[in-house]
């Protein structure tokens, strides 16, 4: 019986050391697999939000390029192109004080824009779309106007607040 006494702990110890073995193996089998898991995990986040940022800044700059067309759209359009001239001549034409406003408002798209001005070169207004227009204050906006005259494209000014406190982005056209 003594040898079988002094099998019993050998063999406890030998499962035991087994048991502790395997218990290392699924504990570091476990971590190793959350962490393969969490970077792949992490990158195909990563791969997500790289796609929508790529599809929002497609979107932004199929936006500029269409506020740009519209804005050189009206500008080039020729009864507003002419009643511009007009307005702006030595003698005023009623029908150009007329004519000019109205195509301004049909450049106007609810929820998107909310004024549209013709200034003369000094920044006076000429012709006014929208209820409360004020003359240039902004100075994105005045360097928006200087740049589309010197270039004689139009332009579009930085992001700024406007007087009601909402941010606005101008569009200009010589």
């Amino acid at each position: 019986m003594t040898a079988e006494r002094a099998r019993a702990p050998r063999e406890r110890r030998t499962l035991l050391a087994i048991f502790a073995i395997i218990a290392i193996a699924v504990v570091a089998g476990g971590f190793v697999y959350a962490r393969v898991a969490a970077t792949s995990i992490r990158d195909t986040d990563y791969r997500n939000l790289a796609a929508i940022g790529d599809a929002r800044a497609q979107q932004i700059r199929q936006w500029r390029r269409d506020e740009l067309a519209a804005v050189a759209t009206l500008a080039q359009t020729p009864g507003f192109a002419s009643g511009v001239a007009a307005m702006g001549g030595p003698v005023r034409v009623p029908t150009a004080d007329a004519r000019v406003p109205e195509y301004l408002r049909l450049g106007l798209t609810p929820s998107r824009r909310i004024d549209a001005l013709v200034l003369s070169p000094d920044e006076r207004v000429i012709a006014s779309a929208g209820v409360d227009s004020v003359p240039l204050a902004a100075p994105a906006s005045r360097r928006a106007a200087a740049t589309a005259l010197a270039t004689g494209n139009a332009t579009l000014s930085s992001v700024f607040l406007n007087a009601h406190g909402v941010a606005c982005i101008d569009a200009a056209a010589p």
